[in-house]
């Protein structure tokens, strides 16, 4: 339903905020979803759900996230698993990624300033590589739409940051992460464009953003860490 949507406006208008909030993880993400859509993102600020839900992913949601992911990769690559054949692993839906969907999502985040700590976050020498992979994360939702890349993205350069830790960051955890929302972002046409132009090759249709020149590229150049672990 909810990548439908047609049926997700149909449901949005039967204002079942008070069914779906009482049906645990999936009404949650359902809700979520609503987020997504103008008259969706309208009604639920009519209710406690938008403030609640930033309060809890700029805490911890964005953190906890970062952990749901992981596990499911984890599994996919389990040896049993991949001898299997080939096995995809669903994105989750992320709050962020909803919310930058409309114009009145992208003021939001903008207001509370959102969008600019998770890239303080990012960026920061204090950050754990926990923390920096939930900021990627946040980021990557944000700039695989249309109007999250046009507004956010290209204000803050965001690409040529993300870019800059894949190749330089000493926590291999944190580049491997890179990887991950990068492949996310390209697909996203004008993405995927400024990408090339900064040297790496999409493949939008199979979540794939690799630099064009590996050698030079200083991906596989780790210096030594001093104390940051290169794993977590």
């Amino acid at each position: 339903v909810a990548c439908n949507t047609s049926l997700l406006d149909s449901l949005i208008s039967k204002r079942a905020f008070d069914v779906l909030s009482t049906m645990g993880k999936p009404g949650k993400e359902l809700l979520t979803r609503f987020l997504s859509r103008t008259t969706g993102f309208s009604y639920l600020s009519s209710t406690n759900f938008v403030d609640n839900e930033l309060i809890f992913w700029k805490a911890t949601g964005y953190v906890s996230y970062v952990k749901s992911v992981e596990s499911s990769l984890a599994d996919a690559f389990a040896s049993s698993v991949w001898r299997k054949g080939t096995t995809q692993v669903s994105v989750p839906v992320h709050l962020y990624g909803e919310l930058v969907q409309t114009k009145e999502g992208i003021k939001l985040l903008e207001q509370k300033g959102d969008f600019e700590d998770f890239l303080g976050l990012l960026c920061s020498d204090k950050a754990t590589s926990l923390q920096k992979r939930g900021a990627l994360w946040v980021l990557a939702h944000i700039g695989k739409t249309k109007l999250g890349y046009k507004e956010l993205f290209v204000k803050y350069d965001v690409l040529r940051t993300i870019i800059h830790i894949a190749t330089h960051c000493t926590c291999l955890a944190v580049r491997g992460t890179c990887f991950y929302v990068l492949g996310l972002i390209c697909t996203t046409r004008s993405a995927a464009r400024a990408l090339q132009n900064l040297g790496w090759e999409s493949k939008r249709e199979s979540f794939i953003c690799v630099p064009m020149a590996v050698k030079d590229c200083g991906v596989f150049t780790v210096k030594d860490c001093g104390t940051e672990p290169l794993w977590p």
